[in-house]
């Protein structure tokens, strides 16, 4: 058996070891910094990062060769949609003519130049579209997102004119819930602005500025919402998907009327408020502490249930009331009592227990459930037991006593021991910690009805010995008349004890049967002097006168040699053992307490989750999930360290 212990031990660990492998990977997911361009390939631009362009100004891109061989590339434009109004700009009403292919250099490179048609302005808007460039030899397709900025036309504008104070700006936006719309923040401000060198009374409608997009291929459209009272631009930022909020927008935006050389580099990061990083955290701790729960503390908590549940259904099975004894009602609150404490330990307690939990844990679980089965059991004896006390008070009891002789120095018309017992049989309702009294209390009564009339049949014995003895008008000495009187002491006290004591145990502390046993005792040493016995058979060596006499003593000394003494001990029904239940858990003594352990898991794990945290623009599915991954290796990974370094240790002291 504890071989097989030890091994579901290792094989619990070997499947947290894996468990902890699988996750660890999640910390090891592609970052934002990441998914930039691949610079191994054939072909890559020279700026991998989205293009904005403003109409007219053309598309330019320098597209790089990584090959030692020139490169025929195959050019292909996605048509441009405006994300906002779903308007299309067909690409060959957008472009001038353009070479379908061009080749480059081998380990050089090519300016790609495509001019935009300015016979017929586009509506303003900002479309979205893709560059995508292909090398068939090598089997290759790059593509980069394009954004075209359509400002709104002269004649709209020219009642507005803003000039930015700023060439490059940036804001911060923060999630305070994950996934959701983000809000610029300024120190402890709300608001997405940009400082201008213009007034502006008001503004009738939001002239869109531009469009910003980041690494991951999120974008955001920067829309201008009016200006407030600080003279600064009030800015609208439009997100185009839900999962792509965090992360850093980049882009150029144009103010109405200002020249294209005073666009603003805009920059917005986003970013999750560290409250929902240190909840992942936490998660990750309490996973692996859960985890840890069902390997070490759940199955054998969950054995400990099954017992219990047993013992339930042991008792549903039973009569609910016998002879007027009954115990449901208590027997429904110590079951609650005892399942609420085997459940409440299961789910505040985790790794192997200390020294000190071990005792509360038996104290609190493992006792009181051993107790209630033992009550439980001793209840299913109740119906053989009262049967027992009732067939031993009407054949035994009864009839000795109808033939008992009162002793003279009481007034109770029948033993105090019989009275007691038929009260016994009237039933009570009990508590569930009084069974095993009660149980005790019939199993003595039983046998003192049992037994009442053989110790009251050797008394008899002993009184018609001493009566014999004083009517044969038998010469005694002094020594043996102070014999005599001690004798008949022992037997009244003996005699008065069998009436009046109440049960067996008073009966014992009495010291009844000692009291008969002396009381006997002397008696045959009184008659022995004058009875002979020849072997095999007695043969009296007596005169004729004496015969007649002596006769009747001497068949009253073969009555009391030949009866035997009843033993007070005998036959009582022993008591159900508590009978501790076995728990492995309490067997797993860990070198470093488990709550030890969690606060130094707790620790790493804050002080790595930090360091993400504020190295990257936190917010993305990977983010979290490396953080949970984080948390919950490092505690699962301490814990098999733990275990490991406890098991050698116990080693090494065998």
């Amino acid at each position: 058996m504890k071989l097989r212990a030890m091994r579901g031990v290792r094989y619990s660990f070997a499947f947290s070891g894996l468990i902890l492998a699988a996750l660890m990977l999640g910390a090891f997911l592609p970052t934002d910094t990441m998914l930039a361009q691949d610079t191994t390939a054939p072909l890559s631009f020279e700026d991998g990062t989205p293009s904005t362009v403003v109409w007219p100004q053309p598309l330019q891109e320098t597209v790089r060769n990584h090959t030692s061989q020139e490169l025929a590339v195959t050019i292909q434009i996605a048509g441009f949609i405006d994300p906002q109004t779903d308007l299309a700009l067909p690409v060959d009403e957008l472009l001038q003519p353009y070479a379908a292919s061009f080749s480059v250099p081998a380990t050089g490179q090519t300016a790609l130049q495509l001019p935009l048609q300015t016979e017929h302005r586009p509506s303003p808007g900002i479309y979205a579209g893709t560059l995508s460039l292909l090398a068939p030899t090598h089997n290759t397709v790059l593509r980069k997102p394009i954004t075209l900025i359509v400002p709104a036309t002269q004649d709209a504008t020219t009642t507005l004119s803003l000039h930015p104070a700023v060439d490059a700006w940036t804001i911060n936006a923060v999630r305070l819930v994950p996934f959701v719309r983000p809000l610029c923040l300024r120190g402890l401000t709300f608001g997405c602005t940009l400082p201008v060198t213009d007034e502006l009374a008001s503004l009738d409608d939001h002239i869109r500025l531009g469009h910003l997009s980041n690494e991951q291929g999120g974008g955001l459209a920067v829309t201008l919402a009016g200006i407030n009272n600080d003279g600064n631009a009030r800015l609208r930022l439009d997100f185009d998907r839900r999962w792509g909020y965090s992360g850093s927008y980049t882009g150029h935006i144009g103010f109405p009327g200002a020249p294209g050389s005073r666009n603003v580099e805009l920059t917005v990061n986003v970013n999750d408020i560290i409250l929902w990083p240190l909840i992942t955290l936490g998660l990750g701790l309490f996973a692996a502490r859960a985890l840890q729960r069902h390997i070490i503390v759940h199955p054998d908590l969950l054995k400990l249930l099954r017992r219990l549940k047993a013992a339930g259904d042991t008792f549903d099975q039973l009569r609910k009331s016998i002879h007027g004894y009954t115990v449901v009602d208590d027997f429904r609150w110590h079951y609650a009592k005892v399942e609420a404490a085997i459940k409440e330990w299961d789910q505040t307690h985790y790794g192997g227990p200390s020294e000190a939990e071990k005792a509360v844990f038996r104290r609190e679980v493992s006792d009181p459930l051993a107790q209630f089965e033992q009550q439980i059991e001793l209840w299913s004896q109740f119906p053989e037991k009262l049967a027992r006390l009732r067939r031993e008070l009407e054949h035994k009891a009864k009839p000795a006593i109808s033939r008992a002789e009162r002793p003279a120095d009481t007034d109770r018309p029948e033993p105090s021991f019989f009275t007691a017992a038929r009260r016994l049989l009237d039933g009570d309702k009990l508590p569930l910690s009084q069974v095993p009294h009660y149980a005790q209390r019939l199993d003595d009564a039983a046998e003192f009805a049992a037994i009442w009339g053989e110790l009251d049949r050797l008394s008899e014995v002993i009184r018609d010995a001493l009566r014999q003895l004083h009517s044969a008008s038998v010469e005694l000495s002094e020594s043996e008349q102070l014999m005599l009187q001690t004798a008949r002491h022992h037997l009244n006290s003996a005699a008065r004890d069998l009436w009046e004591a109440p049960t067996l145990e008073e009966l014992r502390q009495r010291q009844a049967q000692a009291e008969l046993v002396m009381a006997r005792d002397l008696t045959q040493r009184l008659i022995d002097p004058f009875v002979y016995h020849t072997d095999p058979e007695p043969a009296e060596v007596l005169t004729a006168g004496e015969a007649p006499r002596l006769r009747p003593l001497m068949r009253t000394y073969d009555h009391l040699s030949a009866h035997p003494t009843p033993s007070l001990d005998a036959g009582v029904y022993p008591m159900p053992q508590l009978e501790t239940p076995r728990v492995v858990y309490l067997e797993r003594t860990p070198l470093v307490g488990e709550q030890t352990l969690t606060g130094v898991a707790l620790v790493i794990a804050l002080i790595a989750g930090l360091q993400r945290y504020f190295s990257v623009s936190f917010g993305t599915q990977a983010h979290y999930l490396a953080l949970f991954s984080w948390a919950f290796g490092t505690k699962a990974g301490l814990e098999l360290l733990n275990c490991a370094a406890t098991r050698l240790l116990n080693r090494r002291n065998t």
